[in-house]
């Protein structure tokens, strides 16, 4: 990532999983997102939206494009694209490195961290000194938010195919560690407790479902181990920009389960509990915010238990839904325009909390993920 291109255009060039999120990121750093999004969600920023059908090469070679959940597998057209424009993320080079598992792990051992045994269609490998591993878990190399990942039944030695892997399963709390980096320092901007598996997705347990800021105690507790881990992998990839890693703690010990090369959609939690803008780092601006951070924010996604359509006259001010500014915490994102058809397990938007603590907060985020589904279900 190029230190000095946010100083040479204000706009950005937003596409994939997170646009909005994304979006909203940028207008905190004081830049104008134009979002590629299919959803075209009707809480994205004013005025970032192009017209329908644009795509990247509309719009000037100048503008920095800033990828989201999804690019690190379309990596044969990010580099077509980063050959033609800036681009605001780890390299596709860098990308296609970092979430190679294998050699992530081997990393980890290598430097004395504890690491995962890893299971391809060509080999096998597990850390030195250890049992055999007896409880796995199987993913597939392109997908993204967990969709795609099962565990497998004890003594399950099913073929793989060149598309998968098998990671070595490990039970415990679940984390999502954030980072900045420029080519001298690999900034840690925070940690979140990281929600997997919902009512809604039964037969996907590992699904990304959301994010809860880390008190300060919380964090403290994981943190010097993570900005270790953090740098190990920010020189050995050559990461540069936003990108993130999620972790579990499992027995006292902490173990990396992938790294994300790009923006994240934890990342605008970390923003608005901490009054920090990811997208200004490298221009030295540490708090963007006017408003005072420390309370507990956590956001879910609400995915669908069975088809609907949303009503042509919904309104999602009927469920509390109202306009946000950059600085404040919504109520619900994310928002489907009224007519759009859902097919079970497909996301419906985000809910929101804000209280003095986690347990206070995930209730909050209960409470709305129900009355929404009762709304519009019942």
């Amino acid at each position: 990532m190029n230190d000095g291109c946010l100083e040479s255009s204000r706009r950005v060039l937003i596409s994939g999983y997170s646009g909005r999120a994304a979006a909203w990121s940028a207008v905190r750093a004081g830049l104008e997102p134009i979002v590629l999004d299919e959803c075209q969600d009707l809480d994205l920023p004013p005025g970032s939206c192009p017209a329908s059908g644009s795509t990247l090469a509309d719009f000037p070679a100048e503008i920095p494009f800033l990828p989201t959940g999804g690019w690190e597998n379309r990596l044969a057209e990010l580099k077509r694209i980063a050959a033609s424009r800036p681009l605001w993320s780890p390299s596709p080079a860098a990308m296609q490195q970092a979430r190679n598992p294998m050699q992530l792990q081997q990393l980890l051992e290598q430097a004395g961290f504890n690491s995962l045994g890893i299971r391809t269609c060509e080999e096998s490998w597990q850390p030195h000194g250890k049992t055999s591993v007896r409880q796995w878990i199987r993913k597939g190399k392109n997908s993204t938010g967990g969709m795609a990942v099962r565990r497998l039944i004890s003594g399950d030695i099913s073929s793989l195919d060149a598309d998968e892997f098998d990671q070595q399963y490990v039970e415990g709390d679940l984390f999502s560690a954030q980072f900045f980096s420029t080519e001298d320092e690999h900034e840690l901007l925070g940690i979140t407790r990281l929600i997997a598996g919902c009512p809604e997705l039964p037969d996907r347990p590992f699904a990304y479902v959301g994010n809860v800021s880390c008190s300060p105690a919380e964090s403290a507790a994981v943190e010097p181990m993570v900005q270790q881990i953090g740098k190990l992998f920010g020189n050995a990839f050559s990461l540069r920009g936003p990108w993130g890693i999620d972790l579990c703690l499992a027995d006292r010990q902490l173990f990396v389960l992938e790294l994300n090369p790009r923006y994240t959609a934890a990342m605008e939690v970390i923003e608005l509990a901490k009054g920090l803008s990811v997208l200004r780092r490298s221009n030295g601006k540490q708090n963007e915010s006017s408003t005072k951070a420390g309370n507990i924010i956590g956001k879910e996604t609400v995915y669908a238990p069975r088809s609907f359509q949303l009503p042509i006259a919904w309104n999602w001010s009927d469920v509390g839904a109202r306009p946000y500014g950059p600085w404040e915490v919504p109520a619900f994102s994310d928002l489907a325009r009224p007519g759009m058809r859902f097919e079970a397990g497909d996301p419906i938007c985000t809910v929101w909390g804000e209280a003095a603590s986690a347990e206070e907060c995930r209730r909050e985020l209960e409470r709305r993920r129900r009355m929404l589904l009762s709304g519009l279900l019942d």
